[in-house]
């Protein structure tokens, strides 16, 4: 007697037979095919930076000390995945640490790529942390970050991208709104929401294959 194991089917080939059902009335199957075949397609880096020395530089650029903390943590993780795709070599944090402490409050007023030469970076990918927090409402939890990143040549002080926006390019996240419970708090929630928008801007700049629909 054969006997049928019911596994779950990964979501995109569950939306692929949806599509491929929808387009019996003439749209393109083939395509719906290929889809379900090689899953979803590559997605290309927004800009692919020069392979020489890379500082991350991540603040909040009218209130610095309001998410200190949030930020150093970024640079470290932006850092790592950076490091891991092989981007480009990146300075450590370390030799930041040392320039801010070396200039005081002096370094408030220096240009991103004056601290990107100090630290003999060639070029700054500078992140302003724009929003972080994690927030309570009637005891259920949900944390929201908006970054906006640039990178800015340590040399000249031009910005390398992006060209259409001074500001930089906006990312935001929010995670979903939870209970607090023994495993979930305001800290585990707050390192989830800054190591999804260290991957998100991570991938600003290498091209990379989702793994299926909502791969994030």
């Amino acid at each position: 007697m054969a006997i049928t194991h019911n596994l779950p089917m990964p979501r995109y080939l569950t939306a692929i037979l949806l599509l491929m059902l929808t387009c019996l009335a003439g749209c393109n199957v083939v395509g719906a095919v290929q889809y379900a075949a090689m899953g979803p397609p590559r997605q290309e880096a927004m800009y692919v930076p020069p392979k020489r020395p890379t500082l991350v530089l991540v603040e909040n650029y009218k209130t610095p000390s309001a998410v200190a903390m949030d930020a150093d943590r970024l640079a470290m993780l932006v850092g790592q995945e950076l490091a891991a795709q092989q981007v480009a070599p990146i300075v450590d944090q370390a030799h930041l640490s040392a320039l801010r402490e070396r200039k005081g409050s002096e370094f408030r007023n220096m240009r991103i790529s004056e601290i990107g030469r100090a630290v003999q970076a060639d070029q700054v990918i500078y992140i302003n942390l724009v929003e972080s927090e994690v927030q309570q409402t009637a005891g259920l939890l949900k944390a929201v970050i908006a970054v906006r990143v640039k990178v800015v040549d340590a040399h000249t002080g031009e910005t390398l991208w992006p060209k259409d926006s001074a500001d930089g390019y906006l990312i935001s996240n929010e995670t979903p709104v939870v209970r607090p419970e023994e495993n979930v708090t305001e800290s585990t929630i707050r390192a989830q929401m800054l190591a999804l928008t260290a991957r998100h801007v991570g991938r600003l700049f290498y091209s990379w294959k989702p793994s299926g629909f909502g791969d994030e």
